[in-house]
């Protein structure tokens, strides 16, 4: 019975991507689109019956991390 309502669950997603309500792109372009806005470290698997990617991904922000110390004193900030 849980196959039929898979089944039947597929065929309608399939259907509404057709008139544009879902949209799906193959892993590759997922992936390129990830790189593209600066994803790392990118790893996928393909799951629940074969019919959706676990995508695990890691932003690579472009911050730098400042190693001085800031301290309040007074109604001052100071970097030391």
């Amino acid at each position: 019975m849980v196959s039929l309502v898979m089944l039947w669950q597929s065929k309608w997603l399939i259907e509404q991507a057709k008139i544009g309500r879902f949209y799906y792109l193959p892993i590759e372009e997922v992936i390129e689109l990830l790189r593209k806005v600066n994803f790392t470290d990118i790893s996928y698997k393909l799951t629940y019956a074969n019919l959706a990617w676990i995508v695990s991904c890691y932003l690579q922000t472009k911050l730098k991390v400042s190693e001085k110390r800031c301290h309040k004193s007074g109604g001052n900030w100071l970097t030391t």
